[in-house]
């Protein structure tokens, strides 16, 4: 009897070690979908989609898109350069050693896409989130959801129905204009006689709203 109860805390014991080491270290779920990296105060902050979820359909791109479940943040934990972390494909980034921060449960809005940035002065980083559902007004598509991760936590600041554009197909935050901040570059698409037509727009929030001020055709 002695040595099962032994045996039973023991057991218990390497559990408790085991899940602390797996959430100390970070693990990337098996469906990974998308990912940006943001360097804040020296550290690498990786944001991710994360988690399966359906396939949804762009009826303006005419193409299937991956969405996942979650948004989750890490903080990378080993020595890597900018250079390194844009060159890595999945497999590597799943191989990176990083500690599990913070998880948004974004089931119902089906992100596929995720971008971060710094376009303020507060130095609270810019999330935009590629979504993909329906409102009101407007059958399902792909949606902006411009958001803030600030204090440990995503806020929303704008999640309207859509942008400038039908539907878009990528986003990235670049200093598009040499200021030193970040704005946002988006690949737009619109129809037009069944035609589609693809262009570049660069975004930047003013206060809650999303004003374009630099269009590339």
């Amino acid at each position: 009897m002695k040595k099962r109860l032994i045996l039973v805390v023991a057991t218990v014991v390497l559990l408790i070690v085991l899940t602390q080491f797996i959430k100390a270290r970070g693990t990337l779920d098996t469906v990974l979908i998308d990912w940006d990296f943001v360097s804040v105060d020296g550290d690498w902050l990786l944001f991710t989609i994360e988690g399966e979820n359906d396939d949804v359909f762009s009826k303006v791109l005419d193409k299937a898109l991956q969405s996942g479940a979650f948004i989750r943040v890490y903080k990378i934990s080993e020595s890597i350069t900018a250079r390194s972390l844009n060159a890595m494909d999945k497999r590597r980034i799943k191989d990176l050693k990083m500690q599990f921060i913070y998880q948004n449960d974004m089931t119902t809005a089906h992100p596929w896409t995720i971008a971060v940035g710094q376009s303020d002065t507060d130095r609270h980083i810019e999330v935009f989130v590629g979504a993909f559902r329906a409102t009101k007004y407007c059958a399902a598509e792909t949606r902006p959801y411009f958001l803030e991760y600030r204090d440990g936590v995503l806020v929303r600041k704008w999640t309207g129905t859509r942008l400038n554009c039908a539907a878009f197909s990528a986003a990235d935050y670049i200093d598009a204009d040499g200021d030193g901040r970040d704005e946002l570059k988006v690949v737009e698409y619109d129809r037009n006689n069944g035609e589609l037509e693809r262009r570049i727009a660069y975004y930047r929030l003013y206060g809650f709203t999303p004003h374009r001020f630099l269009l590339d055709d």
